[in-house]
């Protein structure tokens, strides 16, 4: 069965530190990373987690012998000290 990505929701805000998790169905083994700015952060066979410090766009990609399933989710911090000019 083709791997199907699992996250949480598209937009996320959060504190600095929040950890991002996404997972994946599918015929194992299925390879689940979380991918930030071309950079795989994590590569694994279980739920994909990272602790999350930069704002932007993080991919979710899921792949398998039967396939690959791609998700994203933005992060926007919240409660950081930002200087406004």
């Amino acid at each position: 069965m083709q791997p199907e990505v699992r996250i949480p929701a598209f937009n996320v805000s959060a504190s600095p530190g929040y950890t991002l998790s996404c997972s994946a169905t599918g015929t194992p083994p299925v390879y689940t990373a979380l991918i930030r700015n071309a950079t795989v952060l994590v590569n694994t066979t279980s739920t994909a987690r990272v602790q999350v410090y930069e704002e932007g766009k993080y991919i979710c990609m899921a792949t398998s012998k039967f396939g690959t399933d791609v998700g994203d989710v933005s992060v926007i911090l919240v409660g950081t000290n930002l200087l406004l000019t």
